[in-house]
């Protein structure tokens, strides 16, 4: 049995970074993260009883072409190509980790016991992975829609926070 729970289920706000696999599952803000956490306290609770067999895997953020690793799609693509600021979560010093789609199938797939447990590594940089979203989004001008409501929004905070 493989799991995938989010990284949302580590302590939030970190106690220290890097988040490692020691840092504690707690995280107040978000139910969703919490039932990730009741999912692996039951599924490890298993594994402990009874040898249930089980591999927790915690990606944070997978992407591919089609999905940006900023909120907004096409919206914050357009905005960067304008040369006006994007958004971003917190302060944005968050650190997390983006993996491309591709890369979290080739360390995903061997759980599952399919084609057998070999070491795993990311082969596409994010800057390859950024050009692919952006040829993505240029190749069909159908997918180049800005949401004027949110594009007004990150005016308004920028203009609000400062860029």
């Amino acid at each position: 049995m493989c799991a995938v729970l989010f990284a949302s289920a580590y302590q939030t706000p970190p106690s220290r970074l890097p988040v490692t696999e020691s840092t504690p599952l707690r995280n107040p803000y978000w139910q969703y993260s919490r039932d990730k956490i009741a999912c692996e306290d039951l599924l490890v609770a298993e594994y402990r009883s009874s040898g249930f067999p089980v591999t927790i895997v915690r990606p944070s953020h997978t992407y591919d072409a089609t999905k940006t690793v900023l909120s907004g799609g096409w919206t914050s693509l357009a905005r960067m190509l304008a040369g006006k600021p994007v958004i971003v979560h917190g302060d944005g010093t968050s650190l997390w980790t983006v993996t491309w789609n591709e890369d979290f199938a080739r360390g995903f797939v061997p759980c599952w016991g399919i084609p057998g447990r070999t070491g795993r590594r990311a082969t596409v940089p994010f800057e390859r992975g950024a050009r692919e979203i952006a040829d993505w989004y240029l190749a069909d001008p159908a997918r180049q829609v800005v949401d004027p409501r949110l594009d007004a929004l990150m005016d308004k905070l920028a203009e609000t926070y400062g860029a």
